[in-house]
C-alpha cells in the first residue's frame, strides 16, 4: 500500500489518536494501534521491515513529540539516585531522605561464602545449533535489524562482543549483567538484555503461549526481577512501551555458555531458549506456539556462547 492512502487510513483514526495524545497512559496504546494500521504483526513472519517503515513515517507525521523519556535522561537519573549525600553536596543536588528503620529487630541470616575475586571475560557471541549436535552457525551481528532488534552473521569481524564479569570462585553463576561493548546502536545502551516483544499480550513467557523476546541492548541495568526497564533500544526507536530484563544472564565458565532467565511478572523463572527467524534473533517461551503464530520457518533451537577474545581479573 501506497504511503499516502495508508497516511489517508491512519487519519480516519486521528481524532482518537490526538484526543489521548496528552495522556501519557494512553500513548503506548495509541502506538500499539497505529503500529497495526501500518500492518505489523499481520505478515508471515514477526519481522517486517516494510511495515516498520511505514509505522515510523507515521508516528513521525501523528506524533512529532517525542513519546517517551530519552534513554540518556533515564540513564542520568538513574546515575543520580546512586549518589551519596557527601556527592550530592559536591554536585549541588538535594539530599536523599533519612531511611526510616521499619524493624528493630535483627533477624538471623543463613551464612553466605565470601565472594572471591571478580573476573572479566570478554569474547564474541557465538551461535550453536543444539538441533545439530552442537555445530557452529554464526554470530550475534554488531549491527541490528528492525526495531532495533538482534540478528545473526557469519562473519567474525561483524560478530558483537561481550564482556562478563562474574565471582571467580564459582563455575556457574546466575543473575549477572553482560556488556555489548562494540554494537552499532552506541554506547548508550551498555546493558545486552531481552525485550520484550512486540505482539505479546503481557510480560509472560509460558507454554502454550506464542510470547516471545527479542535479543537486544538497555540504557540501564533493571536489576534482578520481573519489574525490567523501559529504557531500552526498541522503545527508542518506537515509542512504544516494553519491558527489558538484564541482570538474567547465567554463565558457565567451563563452557563458556550464556543462557538467559525471564522471570514473569508473578515471579517464575522461565529458561529462553534462542530462534531465528528471517535473521532476526528471538528468545522464545515456546517456539511452536511462537510458529502457529508467525508460520514462516524459524532455525534452531542456538546456545549463545562466548567465544573468548581475553580475560582479566578485575580490581579488588
Amino acid at each position: 500500500m501506497h504511503f499516502k492512502a495508508l497516511l489517508s487510513t491512519a487519519v480516519l483514526f486521528s481524532t482518537y489518536l490526538t484526543a489521548t495524545l496528552a495522556n501519557a497512559d494512553a500513548t503506548s496504546a495509541d502506538l500499539d494501534a497505529l503500529m497495526k494500521t501500518a500492518g505489523l504483526g499481520t505478515g508471515p513472519s514477526e519481522l517486517n521491515e516494510e511495515a516498520l517503515g511505514r509505522y515510523l513515517e507515521l508516528k513521525d507525521e501523528l506524533f512529532p513529540t517525542p513519546t517517551t523519556t530519552t534513554p540518556v535522561k533515564r540513564a542520568e537519573e538513574y546515575e543520580i539516585q546512586k549518589l551519596s549525600n557527601a556527592e550530592r553536596l559536591a554536585r549541588g543536588l538535594p539530599l536523599k531522605a533519612p531511611a526510616r528503620r521499619r524493624h528493630s529487630k535483627i533477624f538471623p541470616r543463613d551464612p553466605v561464602a565470601s565472594p572471591g575475586p571478580r573476573t572479566t571475560l570478554t569474547g564474541r557471541a557465538a551461535l550453536y545449533r543444539d538441533d545439530l549436535g552442537g555445530a557452529f552457525f554464526g554470530y550475534v551481528d554488531r549491527t541490528f535489524i528492525g526495531s532495533n532488534q538482534a540478528r545473526y552473521t557469519t562473519n567474525a569481524a561483524d560478530a558483537m562482543i561481550l564482556s562478563v564479569s562474574f565471582n571467580s570462585l564459582q563455575t556457574k553463576s546466575s543473575q549477572l549483567q553482560v556488556l555489548a561493548t562494540n554494537a552499532a546502536i552506541g554506547a548508550g545502551f551498555p546493558f545486552l538484555c531481552l525485550t520484550q516483544g512486540r505482539d505479546n499480550t503481557n510480560t509472560n513467557l509460558a507454554s502454550g503461549s506464542f510470547h516471545y523476546t527479542y535479543l537486544s541492548v538497555a540504557a540501564v541495568s533493571a536489576g534482578p526481577g520481573p519489574a525490567g526497564t523501559t529504557s531500552n533500544a526498541y522503545n527508542s526507536l518506537t515509542g512504544a512501551s516494553r519491558i527489558a530484563q538484564t541482570d538474567i544472564w547465567n554463565f558457565d565458565r567451563t563452557t563458556k555458555v550464556l543462557s538467559p532467565t525471564w522471570i514473569n511478572a508473578g515471579g517464575q523463572s522461565v529458561d529462553v531458549p534462542f530462534y531465528s527467524q528471517s535473521t532476526a534473533i528471538y528468545g522464545m517461551g515456546d517456539h511452536s506456539s511462537f510458529v502457529a503464530r508467525y508460520p514462516s520457518p524459524i532455525t534452531g533451537p542456538f546456545t549463545l556462547k562466548l567465544e573468548l577474545i581475553e580475560s582479566a581479573p578485575s580490581a579488588p
